[in-house]
């Protein structure tokens, strides 16, 4: 009997010394991994952990080789790991967040939109969604990342998410989804920002239209000068001038405003006054050049302002770039042989500002068959579209004379 009890006791106490030790190893390891880790050996502790997993069975080595694969852009093998880990825990919030990482690295999005909408299920807030919608945008499915930014912003109201919602609805043509949001969000009127911006959008997508019975909506409520002028500023943009003359007569709007509702409206003798009085304000040269714009388009005889309206076109530009004035004085100088090489210099700093801009291809255009190269004013022309063409008489008018060039 003592034999056998003896002989038990040995046996508990060998289970505990090997027990010991295998955590005294297991702990031995893990030290190594740290030091790897502080050493930035990434590759050394995922080895480290990949052994204790193997060894142990135990998920959260196997968490660290997930984080690890992924701080080595091995996202495949992370990939792997999180699907090895989920046959145990499928309700880890935060190894679904490593796998939509990983699957978004591989640019794979439907996948990650899979386990994006897992996430949300399981802790539907506005990140979560906010994230989801971005998803849904870079598949192109708009209808859906409207919906989920739709749910932020009925969480997180703000202006940034509701123009998002705006410019999705834009692209949709389908703007007047818009409108309850923003009425709803603006109660008395849009921020100058947010105006700003939708107005841009709207300009773009040709629903001006739409955004002027919004404001006029705002405007009717709340007659103030921020509504007055959003209203004032669409109405230009839908060639509403005398409108926009009316209204803006009620108000004190910023004389850049002012000057650019005169000029259109052709009334050079208020325009030129008022630039004149901007300029002895600010001694911005910018003025200048709005200057040089109303003497040009303003004279019977242009070849007799030429000299002034060049001088203070250079002056405009002596100090900022500015691509409408850069195209404008080259162009000038092209159209009237004062110096076509200098001209063309003039539309390639334009172009540089905006490279795609059709009346600038059309000035270089002009410039190249004034200099007898026709073949490159022909490519040119190409690259502009031919519906612009159509529309614009001087550049159909400048093509025609091209292509007659070129079958000379």
């Amino acid at each position: 009997m003592y034999r056998r009890s003896k002989k038990i006791i040995l046996a508990i106490l060998l289970c505990f010394n090997i027990n010991l030790f295998a955590n005294a190893l297991e702990d031995s390891y893990i030290l190594e991994a740290l030091d790897a880790l502080d050493s930035n050996n990434y590759q050394g502790a995922l080895e480290i952990y990949e052994n204790l997993y193997n060894s142990t069975k135990k998920l959260e080595y196997l968490k660290e080789m997930i984080n690890l694969s992924i701080q080595l852009g091995r996202f495949n093998d992370a990939i792997n790991y999180i699907k090895d880990y989920e046959k145990i825990n499928n309700n880890d919030i935060n190894i679904k967040h490593s796998l939509a990482h990983s699957y978004m690295a591989l640019n794979r999005i439907d996948d990650a939109i899979k386990v994006y909408r897992e996430i949300v299920a399981l802790d539907d807030n506005a990140t979560n969604n906010k994230i989801l919608s971005n998803l849904y945008f870079l598949k192109k499915d708009f209808n859906e990342s409207r919906q989920y930014l739709l749910k932020v912003f009925q969480d997180e109201p703000n202006e940034r998410i509701l123009l998002l919602i705006v410019s999705i609805d834009i692209m949709n043509k389908n703007f007047n989804a818009s409108i309850p949001l923003i009425k709803e969000y603006f109660p008395n009127g849009t921020s100058d920002e947010f105006s700003q911006i939708i107005t841009e959008l709207a300009l773009n997508s040709k629903i001006i239209t739409e955004l002027e019975s919004l404001y006029l909506y705002y405007y009717d409520k709340n007659p103030n000068e921020q509504n007055a002028e959003n209203l004032t500023r669409v109405y230009m943009l839908n060639d509403k001038g005398q409108e926009a003359l009316k209204l803006a007569n009620k108000y004190k709007f910023d004389d850049n405003l002012m000057i650019d509702l005169y000029m259109m409206q052709k009334d050079y003798k208020n325009a030129r006054i008022l630039t004149k009085e901007a300029f002895n304000k600010t001694k911005d040269n910018t003025y200048l050049g709005i200057l040089a714009i109303i003497d040009f388009e303003d004279a019977s005889d242009k070849k007799s302002v030429l000299p002034e309206v060049i001088e203070n076109f250079k002056k405009a530009l002596s100090d900022k770039q500015n691509h409408i004035f850069y195209n404008y004085l080259g162009y000038l100088l092209i159209d009237f042989d004062v110096d076509i090489d200098e001209g063309i210099k003039y539309v390639n700093m334009a172009l540089s500002l905006d490279p795609n801009n059709p009346a600038y291809l059309d000035s270089l255009a002009w410039g190249l068959y004034k200099k007898n190269d026709c073949n490159a004013a022909k490519n040119i022309m190409n690259r502009i579209p031919s519906n612009i063409v159509e529309k614009e008489d001087e550049i159909k008018e400048h093509l025609e004379m091209i292509e007659k060039c070129l079958v000379k």
